[in-house]
């Protein structure tokens, strides 16, 4: 049964701030503040008449739907030096929707402790929630009753110091529960398909639970001699329990993330710059090529949901700059060049009918970017 349907789909925020600080000695410091969030989504959707295999059909229909809700946040972060070896952080943030009408507390705590000159070790913990996607509540109000999706992070690292260079390497977990799983369709995670597609699920739950966890390499280069630069690699993996009780790969699940920046900066008037990226591929559920090929679209085999990947990829980003100073502005000249080498990027998959295949849609092809900046 196939429709056609489009919607627009309009987000506005308002949200002032008022944050203070107050330090101590020995580089002791406490923030403390309030936000206001002011959030409005209205959605106009739209579907048209479309014809089933028995002859039925949908009527066309326009709606309106609309939704708001205010956010209060109050936060302190006191920064304690204890003994010179160890210092600490501890937060705790304070949220309250008109929506649910419950206040979250959201405790966090991280500390570094100094074995030596050079040597650190790293430690955090904090929670955080995460309201439901707007769309979800503005589309069918009875999602306001749904919990707000719950994380617990931890993090232990090493830290190493010297001069100008920095390293640091780092193990996280993260836990979640009150995910959104739609009861018509079990095996999504429905907060993730709500990121980047229209998507309006009938019936969701909050019965998922997921995990994230990996390892972190970051090693920094600060400024000397004209050159800086920053190295880091991310290994990690991402699943959750979908609604049969089956762990299942995470729609952003990536395997592997290398970034590699490098700056040169001869003089005050010119900088350059050098961005290259390599990823592995997110999960995918691989199709039946034997029914696409038979009705002429694609047919997933959603018995192996999420567990192919899209191809790898690896990108190179070029940039030149070129500064104009006067005596109470800049003017700023920049070219940029992404994906330099022109590497193919696919991204997903759809059916080409004149080649009777799945084909792969590919993006962010070579792309020269040239640009001003006035600064005053």
């Amino acid at each position: 049964m196939d429709y056609y349907w489009k919607s627009t789909d309009l987000a506005q925020y308002t949200s002032p701030r008022n944050s203070n600080f107050l330090f101590f000695k020995n580089n002791n410091k406490l923030e403390f503040g309030v936000q206001i969030k002011s959030e409005e989504d209205g959605i106009n959707y739209y579907r048209n008449q479309t014809y089933t295999s028995t002859g039925a059909f949908y009527h066309t229909f326009d709606k309106d739907y609309d939704y708001h809700t205010t956010k209060w946040t109050l936060y302190f972060s006191l920064g304690w030096n204890f003994l010179k070896r160890l210092d600490t952080t501890f937060g705790l943030r304070g949220d309250y929707s008109s929506t649910h009408k419950v206040f979250h507390f959201s405790p966090r705590l991280s500390g570094s402790f100094h074995l030596n000159h050079n040597l650190s070790i790293t430690g955090g913990y904090g929670v955080f929630y995460q309201t439901i996607p707007m769309r979800f509540m503005a589309f069918f109000p009875r999602h306001i009753a749904l919990k707000d999706i719950h994380a617990t992070h931890y993090a232990l690292g090493i830290e190493y110091i010297d001069g100008n260079t920095k390293l640091t390497l780092e193990a996280f977990e993260k836990r979640y529960k009150n995910l959104l799983i739609d009861l018509d369709n079990p095996l999504y995670l429905a907060n993730e398909l709500a990121i980047d597609t229209y998507y309006y699920p009938d019936s969701l739950t909050n019965a998922g639970r997921g995990f994230a966890r990996g390892i972190e390499l970051l090693i920094h280069k600060k400024l000397v001699k004209h050159l800086h630069g920053l190295t880091n690699v991310t290994i990690s993996t991402s699943r959750y329990k979908d609604l049969n009780g089956i762990w299942r790969n995470s729609g952003f699940k990536t395997p592997y993330i290398i970034n590699f920046l490098a700056g040169y900066k001869p003089n005050t008037l010119w900088e350059f710059g050098i961005r290259w990226t390599a990823m592995g591929g997110r999960p995918r559920t691989p199709f039946d090529e034997d029914l696409s090929r038979l009705h002429g679209r694609i047919y997933y085999d959603f018995s192996r949901f999420n567990e192919m990947s899209y191809p790898a990829y690896s990108k190179l980003n070029l940039r030149a700059e070129r500064r104009y100073n006067f005596k109470k502005s800049n003017l700023v000249l920049y070219l940029d060049i992404w994906n330099a080498l022109n590497n193919e990027v696919i991204y997903e998959y759809e059916w080409d009918s004149s080649a009777q295949d799945v084909v792969g849609r590919t993006h962010l092809p070579l792309m020269p970017i040239f640009g001003l900046k006035f600064e005053f």
